[in-house]
């Protein structure tokens, strides 16, 4: 998703140190998401499992966490950035990066997954401990449905169904 030209690349603050992220960080790459995206239930957060030190100190203007981490309400048992689900991968960026912290809306993304997966057995891998072992093969690929962001009407802002922040380094 994050080499993708449809993400909105939100830019950091002036002064930014490296290898941190801001609530005003977090507030825009929000903004960056078009409309229709926002009330997906497949808009989420992703991001760098480094970047939760930086998330646990966040607070808004009402002086109420940002970042809530999972089971700290009865009723949410995962992890919540801004009232939305956010998924921690060691695949993601690393802290700094664009990508670090990616808003989301997984709708905007085509899954393919090839039809000629296939299911084997093999009874020759574990032969000695009188063990068979199964293996799935399949192709799995996807791209955004969106080439680029858009501007909506009456706004200058350019949105797109995924924002990230800008390098800061």
């Amino acid at each position: 998703v994050i080499t993708s030209g449809a993400v909105t690349i939100v830019p950091k603050e002036s002064g930014q140190d490296a290898g941190t992220i801001t609530r005003r960080n977090v507030l825009d790459i929000r903004n960056g998401i078009h409309a229709n995206s926002r009330t997906s239930p497949s808009f989420l957060y992703m991001g760098n499992l480094d970047i939760e030190p930086e998330l646990e100190s966040m607070v808004g203007q009402d002086n109420r966490p940002l970042y809530l981490p999972g089971n700290s309400m009865a009723t949410e048992p995962h992890d919540r950035l801004r009232g939305r689900p956010i998924m921690f991968s060691p695949h993601a960026p690393a802290l700094g990066d664009p990508g670090d912290l990616l808003a989301v809306d997984w709708a905007g993304y085509c899954h393919v997954i090839n039809q000629n997966s296939r299911e084997e057995f093999s009874i020759h891998v574990k032969f000695l401990e009188d063990k068979g072992v199964y293996r799935l093969v399949m192709f799995h690929g996807g791209q955004p449905y969106w080439e680029e962001g858009v501007t909506e009407p009456n706004s200058t802002t350019v949105r797109s169904f995924a924002s990230a922040i800008a390098q800061r380094a």
